[in-house]
């Protein structure tokens, strides 16, 4: 019974993570892109990149499993590479981003407000000549 608790407490914090801080953070990084670039770009990561990387940490899982015989040590080992290995594509990402960035984007006061306005009114006008 201690095992299905577990279980479900950490399904639920990783729903949980996933849609407060993961979504938040993926949508904060199309920031810097124009509205086209944002367009192609959200739907090849929702679309192809989630699903592919879900299917890569499967396929991990079962070779582990298969070559270790269901060691516990072996999948922990795999799980710290693949979480450096996050740490290090988040931080080029942040890097990246950092560089891209214009400034004055989503700055407060009247020129950031004129900002959005624009950008919103461009995103009204080519959604009407669609």
């Amino acid at each position: 019974m201690p095992v299905l608790v577990v279980a479900i407490v950490l399904a639920a914090s990783d729903r949980g993570l996933n849609y407060s801080l993961q979504q938040v953070t993926r949508e904060t990084l199309y920031v810097p892109l124009g509205d086209l670039e944002r367009y192609k770009a959200k739907a090849f990561i929702d679309i192809f990149i989630d699903r592919a990387a879900k299917a890569v940490a499967s396929l991990g899982l079962v070779v582990v499993i298969a070559l270790s015989g269901a060691s516990p040590q072996a999948s922990l080992l795999l799980a710290l590479g693949a979480l450096l290995f996050w740490v290090r594509c988040a931080h080029a990402l942040g890097t990246t981003y950092a560089q891209r960035r214009p400034l004055g984007l989503g700055g407060r006061g009247a020129a950031g407000e004129r900002q959005r306005a624009r950008r919103v009114d461009r995103l009204g006008r080519d959604a009407a000549e669609s």
